[in-house]
């Protein structure tokens, strides 16, 4: 896994670099360059584990799932007026707002890219994670409707921010490398499960911070 992980950053530092003009590049390459846990990479090797983990494609899926990450953060310190991520200034502080989501936005179309040269079980894993990370962060803009349970409305925007993309991460790792469907059906809900367990440390982190940030 760890020599699949190097795999996955080339292509991953690649892709993200990938645009014609190198002003964007740099822009679309910046939180890439700053590194991370690549948590959801190593998600996807992981899935993979259960198939053939060296098959066509786990690799390059492993960096789908981190572009999408990665454009998910571009949105999100854009919301939150974080001025740093990663130890280095965010995208809409050094490039401004407009040009943050359009970074994102950008990512998402490559990640959207890869996603159609592997067929379309990828191509539909990555559109259901997109379009519930949008939700999720929709849903937690608005906060709770009225009469609706905040507890409730918690978890939803937990499963749409977080749990969503972990479990599109085991779930196409398992599915590039061939493992049973049900297998790869479990793995996405295990994703799904630690995913919504990873927010909620998140945000314990974020309210023990002196002062608790607004979440």
């Amino acid at each position: 896994m760890r020599e699949s992980l190097i795999r996955a950053e080339k292509w991953l530092q690649a892709s993200a670099h990938d645009a014609l003009d190198p002003r964007v590049a740099a822009l679309t390459g910046h939180l890439a360059d700053a590194g991370g846990k690549r948590l959801r990479p190593l998600l996807v090797l992981l899935g993979a584990e259960f198939g053939d983990p060296w098959a066509h494609g786990v690799t390059q899926a492993a960096a789908i799932a981190e572009l999408v990450h990665i454009a998910s953060l571009y949105h999100d310190d854009v919301m939150d007026g974080a001025a740093t991520r990663h130890g280095v200034p965010s995208v809409h502080a050094r490039w401004g707002e407009r040009a943050a989501v359009l970074g994102g936005d950008w990512l998402l179309a490559r990640a959207a890219q890869l996603a159609a040269e592997l067929g379309s079980a990828a191509v539909h894993l990555n559109a259901q994670a997109a379009g519930r990370l949008v939700v999720g962060q929709l849903r937690e803009l608005a906060g709770p409707g009225p009469g609706e349970d905040p507890v409730t409305h918690y978890f939803q925007v937990a499963a749409g921010k977080t749990a969503a993309l972990f479990a599109m991460s085991l779930g196409i790792g398992a599915i590039q490398a061939a493992a049973p469907a049900p297998v790869a059906a479990a793995l996405a809900e295990c994703g799904e499960q630690i995913g919504i367990a990873f927010q909620i440390a998140d945000d314990l982190l974020d309210l023990n911070l002196d002062p608790p940030r607004d979440l």
